[in-house]
Parts: C-alpha cells; structure tokens; sequence
C-alpha cells in the first residue's frame, strides 16, 4: 500500500506507522477495501518489533523449533480507532524470521486440499538450516510440486530473514578499582 511505503520514511514507531496507515486507508477507499500487513523494526542486537494486523503470524525459527507470532489487530483500513499490538522479538545469531501471504496457505493441489500452515512450519522447520535464498528455493519447489496444474489464485509472497550479527552483548560490569 501506498500509504504505508509514504509513512515508513518517518521513523515513527511502530505502532504510530500502523495507525496512521489504518486512518489514511480508512479515509481514503470504500469500507469493503483494507490490508493484513506484518510490520516492524529490528536492531542490531537481535530485538525486534513486530506488529501483526491481522495477517498470517511471523514465523520464528530457533533451530528446528518454530514458533508462532500470532496477529494482533484487525486488517488495516476495517475499524477506525483500531489497537495493535507490538510483539517483541529476540532472534539470535542462525534464527529466521519467515513470513508468507496468504496465497502460499490458502494455495490448492489439483484435489483442492489447502497447503495451510501446518506445511508451511514443516518445510521450514526441516530446511532451517539451509541458506535463506536455498530455504526459499526449496519451499517455493515444494508450493509448486503441491500445487501441480492448479491454478493460482492469489499472490505468493515469502520473506525469509536470517540473523548473522553477534549475539547479545555481555552486560557490563564495572569492576572497582583498588589504590
């Protein structure tokens, strides 16, 4: 959206970002129009911000175990004076953040079964290893080979994240110092 890309610039907090996305949208298309978006803001150290209005949760992927950054708001453009929600996020050095539209979940196989999410955690919980290109390769393989001949009806859209800074810096302690 637009809007949101024109806001970014600022340097707001999240939570402002969104609702100044959320009131622009509102005054500005007809009620049946809104968005789900993830945003948010991270900091060398590892912490991050997020922020869900009501899109898939953020995945988190700590060695094989992921973990689920669930919505916390309605879409963007639904409700005037929405709240949101800001998660906060610690990832390590290797950790992932993985996040995908819901044309990927919502994605059929000729027999009209849903990829859903449950696959989507199975995918990247196996290949967390691999190279965030290589993980995306690999899980776009395999919407494809799910998919087979079926037609595609939404856009599909993955955002894969690695950590690769140091860890956390050591707490400093001040040591006295004797005469």
């Amino acid at each position: 959206n637009a809007s949101f890309r024109s806001l970014v610039g600022l340097g707001l907090p999240v939570l402002e970002l969104l609702d100044r996305t959320n009131r622009l949208l509102l005054d500005s298309t007809i009620p049946s129009h809104y968005a789900t978006l993830v945003c948010g803001r991270a900091w060398s150290t590892g912490e991050m911000e997020l922020c869900n209005a009501g899109h898939l949760p953020a995945l988190v992927v700590r060695g094989g175990r992921v973990d689920r950054i669930a919505s916390g708001g309605l879409p963007v453009g639904m409700l005037a004076g929405q709240s949101y929600e800001v998660e906060r996020v610690h990832l390590d050095p290797g950790d992932i953040l993985f996040l995908c539209t819901d044309g990927v979940t919502e994605a059929r196989s000729g027999d009209q079964t849903e990829y859903g999410v449950e696959r989507v955690v199975s995918i990247i919980s196996e290949y967390h290893a691999h190279k965030p290109r290589d993980l995306a390769d690999t899980f776009l393989s395999d919407l494809d080979a799910f998919r087979s001949r079926a037609h595609q009806h939404d856009a599909v859209t993955i955002l894969v994240l690695r950590r690769t800074g140091p860890s956390r810096p050591a707490a400093r302690v001040d040591h006295p110092t004797f005469p």
